[in-house]
């Protein structure tokens, strides 16, 4: 897999993880699935933490609360607002990104 689509899976995966899917949260996969996973992006991974230890499953809260999150772990800058802004993903899709990202051929 390219460096490029990685970075663009683990996007899909994180904006599902921030906005949800259609079908729901998909966090407790997600942490069985991601736990040890090595992202391409240090930002990737401080957004990942910071979405798994977030006490709420409201997007609405995380969205409020992820700037400044983002900042404390030495991201200011980074372009959260894109992740709510993407279309709101299929569970499977999701699923299947994470899969993607942590088969064989990753």
């Amino acid at each position: 897999m390219s460096a490029e689509s990685r970075t663009e899976l683990e996007r899909r995966v994180l904006a599902a993880l921030c906005a949800g899917t259609r079908d729901g949260s998909m966090h407790e996969a997600a942490r069985a699935r991601l736990l040890g996973y090595i992202w391409s992006q240090a930002a990737h991974e401080a957004l990942f933490e910071i979405v798994m230890s977030f006490p709420s499953a409201s997007s609405d809260a995380l969205r409020d609360q992820l700037p400044a999150r983002l900042t404390r772990r030495g991201f200011p800058d980074f372009d959260f607002a894109a992740l709510f802004a993407s279309p709101l993903a299929d569970r499977a899709d999701a699923e299947e990104w994470m899969a993607q990202l942590t088969g064989p051929d990753s």
